[in-house]
């Protein structure tokens, strides 16, 4: 189980991402908004979310994020204490999408208290995420995600296209991309665009995308 806190929930490139992760249907993945955008589309149409604020009851301490850009210290927002509190004591895992873009895609923070000896204590580190493929791989590699082409959740088999070189093709439901399984190499998958005419990505067998392998020679797979 994962649970993706969307911040700047309000930024479009952000509701095309959670559009997206909400259309996979996965159990393992909760999606989190802030309260001030539950009545905004697409999420006033969610049954199933959740919502983050602070209403958590008083917090004692003090909550700080620390930025390494420009060393500065500042006190975190509402719904980031918000999410903190659960992650200590729900015992959640949570990371972030946000348009940030942030060192090493992360945010680090910490705890302080007035009065508490035993505090400041260690930083707490937050994976954050600013598109689909980036956070899909993290959930993919903590195994809130099994991939299969056959997973009805991400795929659908597209009967109308030819095997190319023998493979199935299937779309991937969230992106339209078209995806086959390598049947020289067999230890990866070739992603295409929508039509089927860009190579866009190639994929290792846990489904984990790398944009970076995307080769303009290789010859479309729909005609």
């Amino acid at each position: 189980m994962i649970n993706i806190f969307i911040h700047n929930a309000s930024d479009a490139r952000m509701k095309e991402v959670a559009r997206s992760l909400r259309q996979s249907k996965q159990k393992a993945i909760t999606l989190w908004i802030e309260r001030a955008y539950v009545a905004d589309p697409p999420y006033n149409n969610w049954k199933d979310k959740h919502v983050i604020d602070d209403r958590v009851g008083a917090l004692t301490n003090l909550y700080f994020e620390w930025n390494v850009d420009n060393h500065a210290v500042q006190m975190l927002p509402n719904e980031m204490r918000s999410m903190w509190w659960r992650m200590k004591h729900q015992q959640l895992d949570f990371c972030i999408l946000t348009s940030q873009s942030l060192p090493k895609s992360r945010k680090v923070m910490f705890e302080d208290s007035q009065t508490d000896e035993a505090y400041p204590q260690g930083f707490e580190v937050i994976r954050c995420f600013n598109d689909y493929d980036s956070l899909m791989n993290y959930c993919k590699e903590v195994g809130a995600v099994r991939f299969s082409l056959h997973d009805t959740c991400f795929f659908k088999h597209e009967h109308d296209i030819v095997p190319y070189k023998g493979a199935e093709v299937y779309r991937e439901i969230a992106t339209g991309r078209l995806w086959y399984r390598d049947t020289f190499h067999k230890d990866h998958y070739e992603i295409f665009d929508f039509r089927g005419r860009n190579h866009v990505a190639e994929a290792d067998l846990n489904g984990i995308v790398d944009t970076n392998k995307a080769d303009p020679t290789k010859n479309p797979i729909v005609r």
